[in-house]
């Protein structure tokens, strides 16, 4: 048992060295450059990731959407589905319900969406369950981005820090992933569900991850 323990710690720190050899200190998705979204090479995905310039609503720029977490938190969901060709992270502009509805379509074969009665130490409540609540009501007040995360172990666990928009109308996205002395071997994906204000104005979008232990 215990050297099956220290092989997991070993394969866990070992992810985590590569993934921080590839990307010292943070890893930053940037749209800004061209206005063209982050992609994956899943068929489809274009249709769903649109420019932030679709949302962009020529208001005074926000420095502090804190306010919007508040009113309609992150929720976090481990959905699964491992895929050597996904770029991750990746994120998912969604302002509707029907481009939810065509999320859920497209890729409910990729990843696991479906309900789920009982949460356990090792899962969390479903997708579906997760959106229950957006209805057009709420779409009339908020975007939704989809940020999409792949981890080396399904003990880590993530926390949205507080999200800002800078002068040059950039969103940036902190998350913290918490990562745990002692892990499982198991790789996970997870969708983090994040309510935009339609009131925010904001041109790109930055996801800056760092790992807290």
């Amino acid at each position: 048992m215990m050297k099956r323990a220290c092989v997991c710690i070993i394969m866990v720190l070992t992810l985590m060295l590569l993934t921080a050899c590839q990307n010292p200190g943070i890893s930053v998705v940037n749209i800004a450059e061209d206005g063209t979204p982050h992609s994956v090479d899943l068929p489809g995905v274009g249709v769903f990731q649109k420019t932030v310039q679709d949302v962009s609503n020529n208001l005074p720029v926000s420095t502090d959407v804190t306010r919007d977490m508040t009113a309609s938190p992150p929720v976090y969901v481990r959905t699964d589905g491992y895929h050597e060709q996904v770029a991750y992270p990746f994120y998912t502009l969604v302002q509707s319900i029907a481009d939810l509805d065509a999320y859920v379509k497209q890729y409910e074969g990729t990843y696991n969406f479906a309900h789920r009665e009982t949460v356990s130490t090792d899962t969390t409540i479903g997708l579906l369950d997760a959106i229950q609540s957006y209805d057009e009501t709420f779409f009339a007040s908020y975007h939704v981005i989809l940020v999409v995360l792949q981890e080396g172990s399904g003990s880590i666990r993530h926390k949205v820090e507080q999200m800002s928009v800078d002068e040059e109308g950039v969103l940036s996205i902190p998350i913290t992933r918490i990562v745990p002395q002692v892990g499982t071997c198991d790789m996970a994906q997870w969708h983090i569900l994040l309510p935009i204000d339609k009131s925010v104005s904001f041109s790109s979008v930055d996801i800056v991850l760092s790992a807290q232990s």
